[in-house]
């Protein structure tokens, strides 16, 4: 005899005493308990996520349901969403639910988390092109009445789907939920700072991206912005609108995808060429549009600096300096350099590793200031910046012989110049600004854009998003003090700092005024001279020999070569004591400018030669007075 018992695995009675007692020892085992406990073995089996981990590995998201751990951690231009993403092959709206939900109702299991994906003390010991980006998203939704639970789920849904068909494998996405993101909108955005994303750096993500979602009546503004570990650097604020309720998930993977910046490492320079390795490359995504490299971007040049154990001292983005991509293979890519430095990224460094991450412009200017190395408090006020969209070619502009002393003065007279900026920055070596110079180059000289310092010493930069990359003469009187390539736009306002060039304008002021009376010299000699020889001629030399005596008072040749050695050895010193070999080679070519000037025109023996000459005029008046007086002898 049998009782039906569909709630429990005892089916059937037994019809033993023994097997009686056993059995009804024995508790009852639900049938819904031991199919749970199975789903969740499955679950652990394939490795799902939502049972063991936080993180979203984008190669699955799109074949099975995305598991969404949503914590409660702490802590432009505009993207239109219709043709930004691709669609998912079974749309938004048929994305499976998150693990541990039943139709955004009960949300315990999709709050916790229980770890992040990987520790930052483990290494990852794979190739650099085989690594992908361990990313984390901080998601923050409006706590309104309109937004539900469901609504909520949905938007964390559909943009990891997007995320995960439309990059693959080479994001390993997390996404989290961040209430404390307040307010959802760009101001809220615009209050981080790196001790934000001090907890995501230890935890082993490579890019933090803090999202929020502003409601604007019908319109859906998507804020988004970047936190990069290799260079610790905090990117711009991004955005990306939507009008459809539905299309927010692929508003933020738009609003996401435009802040994200490649990072790539240095593997070699040969000659001119820079072969760097890309962060995941070798994962290409389903569409070439969202390939992490492409040629023509522009990456900004890092050092890391490392201790004896590994572990991370510094980290030092080099100024004045960018990486221009020529080519790019899978997950290899050839470079050029074009840097205002004296500077050599092939050279070898102990624990130094050279990076590189992408820069492009968001804003309209930045403002440049222009200040003293050495006193950086000091503006510089009325100094001429020529801004050219590409660098000009000196050897056409001034000759041959100009323009090599003037590009050797430029490199030295660079900010960082000959000296470097940290250690392992070593100086000497080739300009990378003179091979950028040979590319893109026409026959017809580009016309720069003239800027001058104002009282503050700031020049406004402005940015043009088709031509990013722009050079910066800067100019002191006649003499080029520094060219420096610069993309404006990335930031709001930087400091130019170029040498002290106070020495060389002394000397130019003393020079002027020196000048100034040697040609007042020259000309009261010169009338002098006119009239001693008149009176000569007429043989009045009482009156000629009066003014000779005038004439020799006159400052001589000795006594400006005496002047210009005085000048010359007090700024020479005054140099050298600063350690400004630069200043010291411009006064001496200034002092020996003025002195080829002197001989020229005040010859040391000029003296003797006119009265050499009046001896003459004297003889000739002598003989004409003679020849005068002979007829009248005659009769």
């Amino acid at each position: 005899m049998t009782r039906p018992c569909p709630d429990t695995l005892d089916a059937t009675v037994p019809r033993s005493r023994r097997q009686r007692r056993t059995i009804a020892a024995v508790p009852a085992v639900p049938f819904t308990a031991v199919v749970a406990v199975m789903a969740a073995y499955i679950a652990l089996a394939r490795g799902d996520a939502a049972s063991k981990d936080d993180s979203i590995p984008s190669s699955q998201a799109a074949a099975t349901s995305p598991a969404v751990a949503e914590g409660r951690g702490p802590g432009g231009g505009e993207a239109a969403t219709k043709g930004a993403v691709p669609e998912a092959p079974n749309g938004g709206s048929s994305a499976a639910p998150a693990a541990g939900t039943s139709s955004g109702r009960n949300t315990q299991s999709a709050s916790e988390t229980t770890g992040p994906p990987r520790s930052a003390s483990i290494r990852d010991e794979r190739p650099v092109e085989l690594r992908p980006y361990r990313v984390l998203v901080r998601l923050g939704l409006p706590r309104t009445a309109a937004w539900n639970e469901d609504l909520r789920a949905a938007v964390v849904r559909r943009f990891a789907t997007v995320t995960a068909n439309t990059l693959g494998q080479m994001w390993s996405l997390t996404v989290r939920r961040d209430d404390r993101l307040l307010p959802c909108n760009r101001i809220g955005l615009e209050r981080l700072d790196a001790r934000t994303f001090a907890a995501d750096a230890e935890s082993g993500f490579d890019k933090v991206y803090c999202v929020t979602v502003e409601p604007n009546g019908g319109r859906f503004t998507v804020w988004s912005r970047e936190w990069d570990a290799t260079v610790q650097r905090l990117g711009p604020i991004c955005s990306a609108r939507t009008y459809d309720r539905r299309s927010i998930g692929d508003a933020v993977f738009a609003a996401v995808w435009s802040a994200f910046e490649p990072v790539v490492y240095l593997k070699l320079v040969d000659a001119d060429v820079i072969h760097v390795r890309i962060r995941g490359g070798e994962y290409l995504p389903a569409v070439s549009e969202f390939a992490p490299l492409r040629p023509g971007r522009i990456l900004q040049p890092v050092f890391r600096h490392y201790n004896r154990d590994r572990t991370l001292r510094a980290i030092q983005p080099i100024p004045w300096t960018y990486l221009i991509v020529d080519s790019v293979q899978r997950g290899r890519a050839r470079c050029h350099a074009v840097s205002g430095l004296r500077i050599n990224l092939g050279a070898r460094r102990r624990r130094v590793e050279t990076v590189a991450i992408g820069v492009r412009p968001h804003l309209a200017e930045t403002e440049v200031r222009l200040a003293l190395r050495n006193a950086p408090t000091k503006a510089l006020v009325a100094y001429r910046v020529s801004v050219y969209n590409r660098k000009p070619d000196l050897h056409k502009r001034r000759g041959t012989q100009n323009a090599s002393s003037e590009r050797s003065d430029a490199a030295e007279d660079s900010p960082g110049g000959a000296k470097p900026a940290a250690d392992g920055v070593e100086s000497g070596g080739r300009t990378g600004g003179e091979t950028a110079s040979t590319s893109g180059r026409s026959e017809d000289a580009p016309k720069p854009l003239i800027l001058m310092s104002d009282r503050r010493g700031i020049i406004r930069v402005p940015a043009d998003p088709a031509k990013p990359l722009v050079w910066l003469f800067i100019s002191g009187g006649k003499y080029l003090l520094a060219m420096v390539p610069f993309v404006p736009g990335t930031v709001e306002r930087t400091d130019l700092l170029l040498p002290d060039d106070s020495v060389r304008l002394g000397v130019v002021a003393q020079l002027e005024l020196l000048k100034a009376e040697f040609v007042e010299t020259i000309a009261r000699r010169a009338v002098l001279m006119s009239r001693i020889r008149r009176h000569t001629r007429k043989g009045e030399s009482a009156k000629a020999a009066e003014l000779l005596a005038e004439l020799e008072k006159l400052p001589d040749n000795k006594h400006y070569h005496d002047e210009l050695e005085a000048i010359q050895f007090a700024a020479v010193q005054q140099a050298k004591q600063r350690r400004n070999r630069l200043a010291e080679s411009r006064v001496k070519v200034l002092c020996k400018t003025v002195r080829e000037l002197v001989d020229k025109f005040l010859p040391a023996d000029g003296l003797q030669k006119f009265k050499d000459q009046l001896k003459e005029l004297e003889e000739e008046a002598r003989v004409e007075a003679e020849e005068v007086r002979s007829p009248d002898t005659m009769q």
